[in-house]
């Protein structure tokens, strides 16, 4: 048996999951939530607070000290929104190596939708009709993700979450008239943009702490009782008329409610707005609140464990590709090609001309961000640009010539996959022909003119090199080109 922790960073809350993989699924012994409002301000100051930093911090490490008393052998620690808007993201990735000894994943929208997804399906009774748009509110983005027991069938991440938009609209307690309508007008222009069909929901499940928090409310509790929330069925009618009298509340009102978390109390109505308009877009009579979201999907992912209508057995291949599918993009190939390209590489000194001893090379290259999209009318295929400078060192008898060299070089990555969850790339590389260089030179010398007019012949060659197959020395040109990129 295998013991995982999921961590799921939010806006708002970081959450644990400890789970020990057993024969019938995931067995949980763990589950933790603490409200530490990381994404305090990041909507208008594009940066983590530092009181949120040490808020974040201090939950970790008490997270940390579970992690050993329940000896886990693996963790996935996976950030969201907060995290993705930030500018100093850096730091907080740097606290989370530190204290857990692996790095913080940054899920894309797209990524936090489809686990999210997984989570809530695990969860979900088989008498439950498709397709399911699953609403996972947070702090900082919202996602609505339809499917049904084959996987995804469309998914959208949007900027709306309870801090952001209580953050961005409301400065009076209770929220103005013009304030909600200000709210909602948020939330119904990211639904119209979001492409997801959810009309077409023969059910609606909520998920996350805004869903489960309305729950509670039209249950009405003396305390919150996650054994009470999860799977229970709520009438949509009745799902409105609560929101309606939370919106009007003040923060006081709220924080008397027993079941109202105290760190949810003063942007719970920002997220209950979103709550309600999603479901006045469908024609489903009742809400389906469930306590498994996105923490359960990232155990599962990461124990190797899929949902199937209620259930758990071993992940598929058709499983991992569809996630795949929904999941990479090509910002995230990019970062791959990136992250493979490494650190600045420094050439030489080499020898070259007749018995490597007319000149000595030396260079130095530096990446820049690579750049690309998807090739149409493939799957998983990609076109990735990489640009590069190369500050080149070509020391002659009669002179030194110094210059830079700026190439931009196409690839073509393909992704398959060999099995659950593993990436197969294979990388196509590009002809001599198709590599875009433009090369400018500081030395003033007369040797400079001659070893400049050496570079023009040899630039000569390449081109030919690409139109040419079997000429010679045009092909020794293009070879020897192609070791020194390989480099």
């Amino acid at each position: 048996m295998t013991t995982v922790a999921a961590i799921d960073c939010g806006t708002n809350t970081i959450k644990l999951l400890i789970g020990e993989r057993t024969e019938d699924g995931l067995d949980v012994l763990v589950r933790e939530s603490r409200m530490v409002r990381l994404g305090q301000g990041v909507d208008a100051t594009g940066r983590l607070a530092e009181e949120a930093l040490v808020r974040a911090f201090a939950a970790i490490d008490a997270y940390a000290d579970l992690i050993t008393e329940y000896r886990v052998e693996s963790i996935r620690f996976c950030a969201t929104s907060a995290t993705r808007d930030a500018s100093n993201a850096a730091e907080f990735r740097a606290g989370v190596l530190a204290r857990l000894g692996v790095e913080p994943e940054v899920l894309t929208g797209d990524e936090e939708a489809a686990v999210a997804f997984a989570g809530a399906m695990s969860n979900v009774p088989d008498e439950t009709p498709r397709p399911i748009p699953v609403v996972d509110i947070g702090g900082g983005s919202t996602e609505v993700v339809l499917g049904d027991d084959t996987g995804v069938l469309a998914a959208k991440s949007m900027d709306i979450g309870s801090v952001r938009l209580h953050e961005r609209h409301i400065r009076h307690d209770p929220a103005t008239r013009e304030e909600i309508e200000a709210v909602v007008r948020d939330i119904d222009d990211q639904l119209d943009a979001s492409g997801v069909d959810l009309a077409a929901a023969a059910a609606v499940v909520g998920i996350a702490g805004t869903m489960t928090t309305v729950a509670a409310g039209v249950l009405d509790p003396a305390a919150y009782d996650p054994a009470a929330i999860d799977r229970s069925v709520h009438a949509v009618d009745e799902v409105h008329s609560y929101v309606d009298r939370l919106v009007a509340m003040t923060v006081a009102e709220r924080l008397a409610l027993g079941y109202m978390h105290p760190g949810r109390a003063d942007v719970i109505d920002a997220g209950a707005l979103i709550a309600s308009r999603v479901l006045r877009r469908t024609t489903v009579a009742e809400l389906l609140v469930s306590e498994a979201d996105i923490l359960e999907g990232i155990a599962l992912v990461h124990a190797g464990l899929r949902p199937v209508r209620g259930h758990t057995v071993g992940m598929t291949t058709e499983f991992g590709a569809t996630f795949l599918r929904t999941a990479l993009s090509p910002d995230r190939v990019c970062e791959a090609v990136d992250r493979v390209m490494g650190q600045r590489p420094d050439l030489g000194p080499m020898g070259a001309g007749p018995g490597r001893m007319l000149a000595k090379i030396t260079a130095g290259i530096e990446f820049g961000s690579s750049y690309g999209e998807a090739l149409a009318g493939e799957e998983l295929a990609f076109r990735v640009m990489v640009p590069a400078r190369a500050d080149v060192d070509l020391d002659v008898a009669v002179d030194r010539l110094r210059f830079t060299a700026d190439v931009l070089v196409p690839l073509e990555v393909r992704v398959t996959i060999d099995e659950p969850l593993t990436l197969v790339w294979t990388v196509t590389p590009p002809q001599p022909d198709e590599v875009s260089l433009t090369v400018n030179t500081d030395t003033r010398a007369g040797g400079a003119a001659a070893a400049g007019g050496q570079l023009g012949r040899r630039a000569a060659r390449l081109r030919g090199a690409g139109r040419r197959e079997g000429a010679g020395e045009a092909a020794r040109a293009a070879g020897d080109e192609d070791r020194l990129r390989a480099r």
